[in-house]
């Protein structure tokens, strides 16, 4: 198979058919490694045992010399695309307007600053674009001047002039407007030197007002507004103090708080009255009242109380004292109401030599015995303590006489008297100890006979 038979002198050998080889030829030969069997425009196809030589995509006819125009089929280009034929093949271009793998991006001419001519705008369109007039322009070549003033009337602002320029137009605005048709309001207010001082600049259409800052009245403003001759201006409670442009409140003196409405207690402070007075706290204020027992100017005058006769009890005398007073017993008396007799007969001291101690409710008289005696009852009495009258010796001891030495009684008198009759007491006292017991006997015998 795959062989032709040669027959030789005496023999024979066998010759594998074209396009095979091998010892018994069953290798098929790949004819297309020869680069040169093809002609141009043409491809070699190994088959089993040969080859065929076929014509290149684009080519066609015996020869393949022929080229075969792929853009009859419309199909093989997408959109935004159009189909160039070449020798032997194809390629797809994109339209103008349009780039890209497959053409699908649209192209921005308008980058392009040279598009459109003077006077006129580029605007990019889909895989395309255009140029519209610039505003002010018009005419196929947007070269012809537009008169707006004519046109439209832009200047609508009352009593603004309209000024037409090439392609464009301008208003003169009135003071105070501003923009391209003077329709927006200047805020002079922006500049912070249109008022003067204590002014406040407010805007207004086309103008602007200077207002008087709070606290400022007057042409200008320069003249100070005194809150506090209005007596609202602050609360109960307060002070006004009037500062320029403004003022100020302040809590009354004796109040304290945010609203002034907490009373100060002056009288927490101990040295705000003076001496001999007692501080009285009262709403916002205070009073220094005298202590009791004083009185006048700076409360500096001791008040006698015991002027009043009535401020002290029964066998009691008054002493006035600085500032006070005090109620003391009077001699005889002793206890808390001074309603006990404290000095009686029955103490021998009380009285004093040759004296008789007499007591009656809470007051006791010591009485002096003096007896008219002979030389012989002299001598007898001599011993009980008594001495012989010198006033008349011509009376026996039936006419002897006494009289009133020392009273004690319910007296108010001062204390420096008081002290004075204590004073006596006691000296009397002392020598009418030894007396006592033998004087009294006999000076009351005498006393009984006098009387008859």
């Amino acid at each position: 198979m795959h062989q032709i038979c040669v027959n030789n002198d005496g023999s024979y050998s066998c010759i594998c058919d074209i396009g095979w080889m091998g010892v018994i030829c069953t290798a098929d030969i790949n004819e297309c490694n020869n680069n040169s069997l093809c002609e141009i425009n043409q491809h070699c196809v190994n088959s089993i045992g040969s080859y065929a030589c076929e014509c290149d995509i684009g080519w066609h006819g015996s020869n393949c010399t022929d080229d075969i125009d792929e853009c009859y089929n419309a199909s093989l280009c997408n959109s935004h695309q159009h189909c160039i034929n070449t020798l032997g093949s194809y390629y797809c271009n994109c339209y103008s307007g349009w780039e890209g793998f497959d053409c699908k991006n649209d192209t921005n001419e308008c980058n392009n600053e040279n598009a459109c001519s003077l006077h006129q705008r580029c605007l990019n369109t889909y895989g395309g674009y255009r140029c519209d007039c610039d505003n002010g322009w018009t005419g196929p070549h947007c070269d012809l001047d537009v008169n707006e003033c004519e046109t439209i009337s832009p200047c609508t602002r009352y009593l603004t002039k309209c000024v037409n320029d090439p392609g464009s137009y301008h208003c003169e605005c009135l003071t105070g407007w501003d923009g391209v048709n003077c329709t927006d309001d200047i805020d002079e207010c922006l500049n912070t030197s249109m008022c003067g001082a204590h002014q406040n600049c407010i805007n207004s259409l086309g103008s602007f007002l200077c207002h008087c800052e709070t606290g400022w009245e007057g042409v200008e403003c320069s003249i100070d507004i005194d809150e506090c001759a209005n007596g609202s201006a602050c609360g109960q409670n307060h002070y006004c103090v009037n500062t320029e442009g403004g003022f100020s409140c302040g809590c009354d003196h004796g109040w304290d708080g945010d609203n002034c409405t907490k009373d100060v207690n002056e009288c927490s402070n101990t040295s705000i009255c003076g001496p001999n007075q007692h501080c009285v706290n009262t709403l916002g204020s205070y009073i220094c009242h005298c202590d009791f027992g004083w009185e006048g100017f700076n409360c500096s005058g001791d008040i006698d109380e015991c002027a009043n006769t009535s401020m002290c009890g029964p066998q009691q005398h008054c002493v006035n004292t600085v500032g006070g007073y005090r109620c003391d017993c009077d001699i005889g008396w002793k206890g808390d109401i001074c309603d006990i007799a404290s000095i009686e007969c029955t103490n021998a001291t009380v009285c004093g030599l040759r004296q008789i101690c007499s007591s009656t409710n809470g007051s006791l008289i010591c009485v002096e015995s003096k007896l008219v005696i002979n030389s012989t009852a002299a001598s007898t009495r001599a011993s009980d303590g008594l001495r012989p009258s010198n006033e008349d010796p011509g009376r026996n001891l039936d006419g002897g006489h006494m009289h009133i030495v020392q009273s004690f009684g319910n007296k108010r008198e001062n204390s420096e008297n008081q002290q004075e009759t204590e004073l006596n007491i006691v000296l009397g006292s002392v020598f009418g100890t030894v007396a006592f017991i033998s004087g009294f006997i006999v000076a009351l015998i005498a006393y009984r006979k006098c009387r008859y």
